[in-house]
């Protein structure tokens, strides 16, 4: 979204950038309000989820969904195994509790991942 003009980052030292609206950004949800008001609600609730997580948190159901949605023909030790291959700098527990995150808190009825 940065490249096509519609957010820009700020540093923000110490941390990852902030991801801010940009101009062209702001006039594109002025011109199509009825398109981010039927996204607000789903928006919303995706910033209170996961607004109070770590990086470390973020990365590991971020790469327990991706696996998921990516290989879902593999069994959950499969899943696991492609977990560790693509992540071996985290510990190994990372990607059990990866998963165990993502299906107990994120794919609940009320997020569609």
């Amino acid at each position: 979204m940065e490249a096509t003009g519609l957010i820009n980052l700020r540093p923000n030292p110490g941390y990852g950038p902030s991801l801010l609206l940009s101009d062209t950004g702001l006039q594109l949800v002025q011109r199509f309000p009825g398109t981010v008001s039927a996204q607000k609600a789903d928006i919303q609730l995706v910033a209170e989820r996961f607004s109070p997580r770590t990086v470390t948190q973020l990365e590991r159901i971020a790469t327990a969904l991706f696996v998921k949605r990516r290989f879902p023909e593999l069994s959950r030790d499969s899943q696991l195994a492609k977990f560790r291959e693509l992540k071996p700098y985290l510990p190994a527990a990372s990607a059990e509790l990866g998963f165990q995150e993502l299906e107990s808190g994120i794919e609940s009825r009320d997020l569609r991942v």
